[in-house]
């Protein structure tokens, strides 16, 4: 899988997420990424809201 980092906003500040992409869709970006625990989920962000996007 390629590796994904990218910087949206989320209630009106910038948020930096980085993980696994799933799929690169048409207006949206779905990616797994895993919290400080350890705990892996599944994020989605809309095109509209990407700040920067770096797809390894």
């Amino acid at each position: 899988m390629r590796k994904v980092t990218l910087t949206c906003l989320e209630r009106g500040k910038a948020k930096t997420y980085s993980g696994e992409l799933i799929a690169n869709d048409i207006g949206v970006i779905i990616f797994a990424t895993w919290d400080k625990k350890g705990s892996s989920y599944i994020k989605r962000v809309r095109k509209s809201k990407i700040l920067s996007c770096h797809v390894e």
